[in-house]
């Protein structure tokens, strides 16, 4: 009777256990990127009973045993992802896949999945508790990220993008075919406007001018461009580019003073900037690509459509890419790279230290955090705007806790009955 004791005892303390896990569970139905606790039982084998026959055998006899109870076994973390909730916070962000973001308290790396980050008053993009966010700094020139050194993910709120000077211009749309040379005599033409910036942000207006060129009617699709600067600033010293531009039988262009488009030595016309009226220390030269401009019998829609130069810009906000890629973008259209969020993964995530308010920390038993970037080293994607919710299924909850409750009776019963039986052994001797 005492062993029953002792096994009703166990049981009634570690299904008291599983009743506390399953409480915290329903406690964190609601909270951002919480992993369900589980608790498996093992039984405690006490010791070994055999019965010995009244008859010799050579055959051994199986042997018997007599277990003291019940212990905790494990109370372990269930890792697979919560429901992915849209926010539409441009600071909230999900990891969809294996991982945790990084962060940073005391010189310690702090995991979690939890993405409901904040900027504080220096730019640093923290977590609830305020530990800076980690990521790697991406190099303004070649785009890439320096995975050498992690650091605080910083947008700087009073950043401006420096102007742009253009380097290359690009028309298109369509010239009408039916344009005539009129026998040389006032040829038909086309003009169409456009802008570059120097690299003072300062606009200036670009005159395209299409003349049909074949005065002797032996081509019509040949067209002389005149390429001139704006009058006022000469930005180009007041020097038209001047050249011929010839499109075949597809109408597109085959041509442009008499190189071939698919011709080695094929080169784009150019005006050159005028360094006595323009500040210009890069590209000197602003090139004309008319590589989308067609010659068909439709009206004539040829415009001036794209152009690389920038004026300077006010930020205007961020987004972030499904590699975690901070993109600053700004009201003069430019957009600039600046950090990469790093992804942390380890082999076992039911090793981590628990430090509370979502975050977790690597050990021996976890095993070294790896680092990297998501879609890269880190087999996971970044959704902005977006929160990773608890995965605890409250269906699943109140049914564990009713089997608890049932567990913990009966070893209630256990020990009642054992008591009673106690009671009628001691009464024996009255």
């Amino acid at each position: 009777m005492i062993r029953a004791l002792g096994s009703g005892v166990s049981g009634l303390n570690n299904h008291q256990v599983r009743m506390d896990v399953v409480g915290n569970n329903i406690a964190n139905v609601n909270t951002i990127a919480f992993k369900r606790g589980r608790v498996t039982f093992n039984e405690v084998l006490g010791q070994e009973y055999s019965t010995v026959g009244r008859t010799p055998s050579p055959n051994p006899t199986n042997p018997s045993f007599i277990g003291l109870g019940v212990h905790v076994g494990s109370i372990d973390q269930a890792w697979f992802q919560g429901r992915l909730e849209t926010t539409n916070v441009e600071t909230d962000f999900a990891i969809s896949g294996d991982g945790f973001f990084v962060a940073d308290a005391f010189d310690q790396q702090l995991l979690t999945r939890a993405g409901n980050f904040t900027l504080n008053s220096q730019g640093v993009l923290t977590t609830s508790s305020g530990a800076p966010v980690q990521g790697f700094r991406i190099d303004p020139v070649t785009g890439e990220a320096d995975m050498t050194n992690m650091t605080d993910i910083q947008i700087d709120l009073t950043r401006t993008a420096p102007p742009i000077a253009t380097s290359i211009l690009t028309m298109s749309g369509n010239l009408n075919a039916a344009l005539s040379d009129n026998g040389g005599v006032n040829p038909d033409s086309e003009s169409m406007n456009g802008f570059v910036y120097d690299e003072q942000g300062n606009t200036h207006l670009v005159t395209f001018n299409f003349e049909k060129a074949s005065a002797d009617g032996s081509d019509p699709d040949v067209y002389q461009v005149t390429v001139s600067g704006d009058p006022d600033t000469n930005p180009f010293g007041g020097v038209p580019t001047v050249f011929t531009a010839e499109f075949g039988t597809d109408g597109r262009l085959q041509s442009i003073d008499g190189v071939s488009v698919d011709d080695a030595a094929f080169a784009l016309p150019t005006m050159n900037w005028d360094p006595t009226v323009v500040n210009i220390t890069g590209a000197d030269t602003v090139q004309i690509d008319l590589s989308s401009i067609t010659q068909l019998g439709e009206r004539t829609s040829a415009i001036v459509s794209d152009q690389d130069g920038r004026s300077s810009g006010q930020l205007t906000g961020f987004r972030v890419s499904n590699q975690g890629i901070f993109q600053l973008t700004f009201d003069s259209g430019q957009t600039v790279d600046t950090f990469q969020f790093a992804v942390a993964r380890v082999r076992n995530p039911n090793g981590l230290d628990q430090f509370g308010e979502n975050v977790y920390g690597a050990n021996n038993i976890s095993g070294v955090a790896n680092i990297g970037r998501a879609g890269n080293e880190i087999n996971a994607i970044v959704i902005a705007g977006t929160l990773e919710m608890s995965n605890v299924d409250l269906a699943s909850e109140f049914s564990d806790m009713i089997t608890t409750q049932r567990g913990f009776q009966a070893n209630a019963r256990v020990i009642r009955v054992a008591d009673e039986l106690l009671a009628e052994t001691v009464n024996l001797k009255r």
